[in-house]
């Protein structure tokens, strides 16, 4: 069985380096580990990896409040087919 590699970019201890552009920064192919002290190119491996789980948990919550903004659209276009609905048909008494 294969083991998974663990690269530096993904560990909760590596901090990366950025450039400053034009218009933003770029990120560079190293930074700087916490854990060892000294600065590693990104695809470096090593025994003390943790994940970084703050990546994951801002794209669950990009996403759920993207589809909360989704679904109050959704809502609102039901309301306004509704209401059209109603104003389209003949009142019967």
């Amino acid at each position: 069985m294969e083991e998974k590699r663990r690269f530096c970019w993904n560990c909760l201890r590596y901090k990366a380096f950025y450039t400053k552009g034009f218009c933003h920064f770029n990120k560079e192919e190293n930074g700087y580990c916490i854990i060892h002290k000294k600065i590693l190119d990104k695809n470096e491996q090593c025994e003390d990896w943790i994940r970084n789980k703050s990546r994951q948990e801002k794209r669950k919550v990009v996403a759920m409040r993207k589809l909360n903004e989704i679904l109050n659209m959704i809502v609102e276009i039901k309301q306004i087919l509704f209401e059209a609905k109603e104003e389209s048909e003949p009142e019967s008494n």
